[in-house]
């Protein structure tokens, strides 16, 4: 799951989906992400997206994934940012995306929560 003030943020959290969108452009056909939604009625155990992903982890379809800030602006609940996950390379698409959004930090942050009330 991922939190973003701009949608051009969205790079980390549910790898499988963020690279489908980042991948498809204007002249390119989108992907459908194969599945259902989750029911938000009845959860899953687990990360929420992970029936769906493709980068699924063992631990995802038993514990929730912590929080991450990985930009000033930008927070992601995934196991695959944790310093024991294994290293995904994300495709070359994403990676000259990624290289186009200079706010990121250069490693996450792990953060215990979030809150997205800003002062106006």
């Amino acid at each position: 799951m991922k939190y973003s003030m701009i949608l051009s943020t969205l790079i980390h959290g549910d790898y499988y989906h963020q690279c489908q969108i980042l991948t498809t452009g204007t002249d390119t056909e989108l992907l459908a992400i194969p599945g259902t939604p989750p029911d938000l009625l009845h959860p899953p155990i687990g990360d929420a997206f992970a029936e769906r992903s493709t980068y699924a982890l063992e631990i995802d379809f038993k514990s929730p994934p912590p929080w991450y800030q990985v930009s000033p602006t930008h927070f992601v609940k995934s196991w695959l940012l944790d310093e024991r996950a294994p290293k995904v390379e994300p495709p070359e698409m994403v990676q000259k995306r990624l290289s186009s959004m200079p706010n990121n930090f250069d490693k996450p942050q792990q953060v215990e929560r979030v809150s997205f009330n800003e002062a106006k």
